[in-house]
């Protein structure tokens, strides 16, 4: 009896034992699996990084991009009131182009010229060559008959001036659009700026005035004035001026400072050639 009270009390043992051992066992895996699971979750919860989209110019390699949400654009496309065309690599074209059958000219700044002469061929605002002789845009009918009087001004519009500018001084244009920005000659009326040219010694004439504004690529917003360019209305000559005082101004010719002309103050850094 002694013996089978002994040998039941050991299988108990074993059993109670077991059991608490197995609850061990699936306490721990259950444990585990939890965690597990806890920790997957916390990480689907950390937030994801959001692709930048790409808008606007950009410069690759030294050729020009126009990007629309990360995609680049071909073709003609229009940006901010100017014409650009975009080739079937997306890169910015300069200089004449045929599409469809038509010639364009694009300036040194990728924009579609109007309204101008190039290489002879009268460019009309829809930016096509028309068969009219260029020096007839030129002239003023005084009344109904054939009789003109030609004016006498060389340059008698902004835009003419701005073709100019892109003429003798397009290399240094494009070098400030290495950047990140692109520039725009923007025309400005005002005649304190006759009086600066004045200043300098410049010979006496009108100007047309172009600022020359920095717009980012990426935003679109413009930086910056980085000088101004004056062009005479009778000579034709572009002279380029800093954006501030103290700094000397220059002729240009040929993408070439032809002249310069020192500034008449005293606060003058006769060691600073900005140009």
């Amino acid at each position: 009896m002694n013996k089978q009270l002994i040998i039941l009390g050991t299988i108990g043992l074993i059993t109670i034992v077991g059991a608490g051992a197995g609850g061990a066992i699936f306490a721990a895996n259950n444990d585990f699996n939890t965690n597990t699971v806890s920790k997957s979750v916390e990480a689907s919860k950390e937030p994801k990084q959001e692709k930048v989209n790409i808008n606007g110019w950009k410069s690759e390699s030294g050729s020009w991009y126009f990007y629309k949400d990360n995609e680049k654009q071909k073709n003609w496309i229009q940006d901010k009131n100017s014409w650009y065309y975009l080739g079937a690599d997306g890169k910015m074209r300069v200089g004449w182009i045929k599409d469809n059958g038509v010639w364009y000219y694009l300036n040194t700044d990728g924009t579609m010229a109007t309204n101008t002469t190039v290489d002879n061929c009268y460019i009309n605002e829809k930016g096509t060559i028309e068969e009219t002789p260029a020096n007839s845009q030129n002239s003023a009918k005084t009344d109904d008959s054939s009789n003109t009087t030609k004016s006498k001004y060389a340059v008698t519009t902004f835009e003419q001036a701005k073709q100019i500018v892109l003429r003798e001084d397009g290399a240094y244009i494009k070098k400030l659009a290495d950047h990140g920005t692109h520039i725009q000659l923007t025309p400005f009326n005002d005649q304190d700026h006759i009086a600066d040219g004045s200043s300098y010694g410049f010979p006496t004439e009108e100007f047309f005035t172009l600022l020359i504004d920095e717009y980012s690529n990426s935003t679109g917003e413009m930086e910056f004035e980085s000088g101004e360019y004056l062009v005479g209305k009778e000579s034709g000559n572009v002279y380029i001026l800093p954006h501030q005082g103290c700094f000397s101004a220059y002729q240009i010719k040929n993408n070439k400072v032809a002249k310069e002309f020192r500034w008449p103050g005293k606060d003058e850094d006769p060691h600073h050639s900005w140009r």
